[in-house]
């Protein structure tokens, strides 16, 4: 199962001092308590507006109900201090069903590359299958545009029953950029979809290597 959760900064931290936390710290904590099959964090360089309420969508691939067993105890103890330390909330995440639109398959990101976020939710009185059509197509016709400027599309639905975790959209958008040009930031949605936020973002992604080596090394 894929699960996409939106961190908010603590308050007196930069978005830099964020992202060194999160990666020198948070994440290899992570990795060596939970057995992810995929982890992403996506921190945001740019948005629209400035402040969307979070600075990191992490992505992550796992057996949700086997993680939240893991999380009890002295394990929970400890990310509570250090989300602490990190976040204002602890990040409550959604699931979701990826499908590439356009390009290649994912594969395993170099770090640090950039990528535009959209997060889009429907109209009232649109249905949710209507929507996803023309969020499919739009972005298909995004990525024709840009021809070789643009690696892939994602389009990650947001799962329906969900409504109690907050998210702030009914499905994300993922543009890889081959280039460096925005290709699905001030593109106009079809009628019916709302753009919620705009982001451009840098990706941290641990590799299946380390993942595998971190696990279950805890201190």
């Amino acid at each position: 199962m894929k699960v996409i959760t939106p961190i908010k900064r603590r308050r007196e931290l930069t978005r830099a001092a964020f992202r060194d936390y999160y990666e020198t710290r948070h994440a290899p904590l992570g990795t060596r308590y939970f057995p992810f099959e995929k982890y992403v964090r996506n921190h945001i360089v740019e948005s629209e507006p400035a402040d969307p309420g979070f600075d990191c969508l992490m992505e992550c691939w796992l057996d949700r109900q086997k993680a939240l067993g893991l999380l009890t105890g002295e394990i929970d103890r400890i990310f509570a201090e250090d989300e602490g330390r990190l976040m204002t909330v602890r990040g409550v995440g959604v699931d979701a069903e990826e499908v590439v639109i356009a390009g290649s398959a994912r594969g395993v990101d170099l770090r640090g590359v950039r990528k535009d976020v959209v997060l889009v939710a429907r109209d009232p009185g649109l249905d949710r299958d209507a929507f996803l059509r023309r969020v499919w197509k739009w972005a298909g016709e995004v990525a024709g545009s840009a021809g070789g400027d643009c690696e892939r599309i994602v389009l990650d639905e947001i799962l329906p029953g969900q409504d109690e975790a907050g998210f702030p959209a009914d499905a994300v958008l993922t543009a890889w950029r081959a280039a460096d040009r925005d290709i699905l930031r001030g593109a106009a949605p079809p009628a019916g979809v709302r753009v919620r936020a705009t982001l451009l973002v840098e990706s941290e992604e641990t590799t299946p290597a380390e993942l595998k080596a971190a696990f279950g090394t805890r201190p």
